[in-house]
């Protein structure tokens, strides 16, 4: 359904676009996550699927995601700032869910990474996790909005 989905944006006359729009959430996010998490997090979030994650990091990566976002559409004049505010919502959250799920899979396969693609880069599921499950959700809103 994700790859379906970025096919779907893509062939979209604003199809690149929105590609970057949803990239920009999920990198944001996961930056922030990592790096908020890292400075500042206490408090374990779902220490059972991915025990490093905390709630300090998650809640920041969500409000970086969503904020990038926004940024991001209304500087290309992609859409209405309440329609933007509900994309990198959907798409944010899509992608931090897709995570971890990732990250279940991971846990219940007993490994720390999924084979790496490339010595700069993780495993391929651990570089397009959030991009694949962010993509569905991305696809309803532009549907839902007229947008597609």
């Amino acid at each position: 359904a994700g790859i379906a989905s970025i096919a779907s944006i893509a062939a979209g006359e604003r199809g690149p676009e929105f590609l970057v729009l949803m990239f920009v959430c999920t990198e944001m996010h996961d930056a922030m996550a990592f790096l908020f998490g890292r400075i500042f997090g206490k408090t374990r979030f779902l220490p059972r699927i991915s025990p490093r994650k905390t709630l300090e990091g998650a809640v920041a990566g969500l409000i970086a995601g969503i904020a990038a976002g926004m940024a991001f559409a209304l500087s290309l004049d992609l859409c209405t700032w309440p329609q933007a505010l509900g994309i990198a919502t959907l798409c944010t959250l899509g992608g931090h869910c897709g995570d971890l799920l990732a990250s279940a899979y991971k846990r219940q396969a007993g490994v720390k990474d999924f084979p790496p693609v490339s010595n700069l880069h993780g495993g391929l599921l651990d570089v397009y996790d959030a991009l694949i499950f962010a993509a569905p959700p991305m696809l309803a809103s532009l549907i839902v909005l007229g947008l597609s």
